[in-house]
């Protein structure tokens, strides 16, 4: 048996999503042998894409956290905008 793997087998386990137990036991098949697969360049650059956007948001939150107590029209030092 030979498969294309979606990015969404490799999202759900990276994000350790509902179905992250099914990806791994597909992907462990993969690399025992017992299955063929492929992936795409499409594929992959879309994982690497999600991952990045995961990262920047878990920056966001934690470097620019204390902006946000700013009110509106303010700047991070307190001036108006």
């Amino acid at each position: 048996m030979s498969l294309l793997i979606d990015s969404s087998v490799f999202l759900h386990l990276l994000f350790d999503e509902e179905r992250a137990d099914e990806a791994e036991t597909l992907l462990s098949s993969v690399e025992t042998g017992a299955i063929k697969a492929y992936v795409t360049t499409h594929v992959l650059e879309e994982v690497a894409f999600k991952l990045m956007l995961a990262k920047g948001s878990e920056l966001g939150e934690t470097s620019f956290g204390g902006l946000r107590g700013g009110s509106p029209g303010t700047s991070a030092s307190g001036r108006s905008v």
